[in-house]
């Protein structure tokens, strides 16, 4: 009696297990095939209830867990490593960090890129804590870290509801100034001629901000605010970044090195505050800081 019990208390475990991973039409997630013969689990650990299941079984997949691959059925979940799961179509998705892309699950592959936040792209597998992912019509076909791709684009800056001069301020350059965006942030402009909104990165710059517009789009914006014509001569600008508004001063030339490839502006431009300096001469262009007042003036 007590083995027929215990035989009986398998067969229900398995069936439950069996119908966890077993995908419905009503589940939310992606079509996907266990790879090889393996096991699956009742949690995101080997020492959990499992037991063993066929190749090319169909599977819905549904989140990453750590190094696992979370399938459901309903409410029911089941796990199993995430090298054992090849996604069937791909799941689209979009960069969440600014990478490169690899030719192999390696940093130390060759590597293409980098590629900027929210490209596109389809994921179609994983390996060694990377996504094995491709574009639009597969004539891209890659590797990017795993923590790099997210399902849902992310949230940039866009023009403010508010009057953007009821907060201006005026910042010293190297009294906290060159805080407001860190390297790698991006952040909003506001050019007062034109009343233009457009997002912009920080690649870089010590004496002042090295800028590029953010996607094709801002370059666009940027394009014609300066009625097709780029220049050397500095606009009065407003920052916007992390809560602050900041008078500023640029320029649209396109110089030097850039970080974005997919943007339409071959290069950087420069963004200055209170006694920012150039990085050629070391020192403060009188310019610039004219441009500044006019956009603290503007404001106030």
């Amino acid at each position: 009696m007590a083995r027929f019990k215990r035989g009986l208390l398998s067969a229900l475990l398995a069936a439950l297990l069996l119908a966890m991973i077993i995908p419905t039409a009503s589940a939310a997630g992606i079509d996907a095939y266990i790879n090889r013969s393996t096991k699956v689990y009742a949690a995101p650990t080997k020492s959990s209830m499992s037991m063993n299941v066929p190749a090319n079984m169909p599977v819905t997949f549904t989140a990453m867990n750590g190094g696992w691959a979370q399938v459901m059925n309903g409410s029911a979940t089941a796990y199993i490593p995430l090298e054992y799961i090849t996604l069937a179509d791909g799941m689209k998705g979009y960069i969440c960090k600014e990478t490169k892309i690899y030719k192999s699950a390696s940093r130390s592959s060759t590597s293409a890129g980098p590629l900027p936040v929210n490209t596109p792209l389809y994921v179609i597998g994983v390996e060694d804590g990377f996504w094995r992912v491709k574009n639009d019509n597969g004539s891209v076909v890659g590797y990017v870290p795993c923590d790099c791709a997210s399902p849902n684009r992310v949230s940039q800056p866009s023009a403010p509801s508010t009057d953007p001069r009821d907060y201006v301020v005026a910042m010293d350059w190297f009294d906290g100034g060159n805080k407001v965006l860190a390297r790698g942030e991006y952040g909003t402009i506001y050019d007062i001629e034109s009343g233009v909104f457009f997002n912009i990165k920080r690649m870089g710059g010590t004496n002042h901000a090295d800028i590029e517009p953010a996607t094709l789009e801002d370059t666009m914006k940027l394009y014609t605010i300066c009625d097709g014509e780029y220049s050397w001569d500095s606009r009065p600008v407003i920052l916007i970044a992390n809560g602050k508004f900041v008078a500023c001063a640029m320029n649209t030339m396109p110089h030097g090195d850039e970080t974005i490839y997919d943007n339409g502006y071959d290069g950087q431009c420069c963004l200055h505050m209170v006694n920012s300096r150039t990085h050629g001469s070391d020192k403060v262009n009188q310019s610039h800081q004219e441009a500044i007042r006019e956009a603290y003036n503007w404001a106030h």
